[in-house]
């Protein structure tokens, strides 16, 4: 697995940001603001899809949705960021109980409520 940062033509850390996500629309409107900003973006629609770009490439953010159509997404959150230790992992979620950030679960760094903001996704970039 490539730890080594990709760089850009400054000689700068391109950041790299794997956003799982099964919703086309939030997801192609997450990509094109992302990559207008330089993150370097991998999408995986499922739990496995994101499985398997993990086990080629590793990640500075992971965005998570909680509901994906192969399993749940927050299994799949605290997974990456077991597996993951330098990453920041964040769930995304519509629903209340998650999206509230009462039940954060532990290895998860932030819970971000759908919509989400591409401004968040940066600023955790930044802090990490």
């Amino acid at each position: 697995m490539s730890r080594t940062p990709a760089r850009g033509a400054d000689g700068r850390p391109v950041p790299r940001v794997l956003l799982v996500e099964d919703d086309p629309a939030l997801t192609q409107m997450l990509a094109w603001e992302l990559e207008e900003q330089g993150v370097s973006l991998s999408i995986a629609r499922s739990r496995a899809a994101a499985l398997a770009l993990t086990a080629k490439a590793a990640f500075d953010l992971a965005v998570v949705d909680a509901d994906l159509p192969d399993g749940d997404g927050v299994s799949l959150a605290e997974a990456l960021a077991r597996a993951n230790p330098e990453s920041i992992v964040a769930i995304c979620s519509g629903r209340h109980g998650i999206a509230g950030g009462s039940r954060r679960p532990p290895a998860v760094h932030v819970v971000l409520t759908k919509p989400v903001s591409v401004r968040d996704l940066l600023s955790l970039l930044r802090s990490g």
